[in-house]
């Protein structure tokens, strides 16, 4: 998590995508166009700080969930969120495959 979060504070977009699960529901199969929305993102977006707020250890299917908090800002607006996300191995690798947003969390 904290890897993917560094590589959108740094435009790191190759690395998103190399580590987005390709059976998740964000896998985009343009690249060129999945490219471009993600660089628009990271370039007007400023990345304050994130919080780990919970991991889960691996399960015996392969997978975790981390709850963490964004802290963003897009000009004047404050776009932090709250989301437990779901990481799955591939290819022996640790993929972001999906997330649900908090919103109760998002408040506080």
């Amino acid at each position: 998590m904290r890897s993917r979060y560094t590589a959108y504070t740094i435009g790191d977009i190759n690395y998103i995508i190399e580590t987005t699960h390709p059976d998740g529901p964000l896998y985009r199969s343009n690249r060129a166009d999945w490219l471009k929305e993600l660089t628009f993102f990271s370039q007007h977006t400023q990345f304050v700080r994130l919080d780990i707020l919970e991991a889960t250890d691996e399960d015996d299917l392969g997978q975790t969930w981390v709850t963490f908090r964004a802290i963003l800002t897009q000009g004047d607006h404050d776009a932090s969120f709250t989301e437990r996300s779901l990481f799955k191995r591939h290819h022996n690798m640790w993929k972001y495959f999906s997330g649900e947003h908090l919103d109760d969390m998002a408040e506080s």
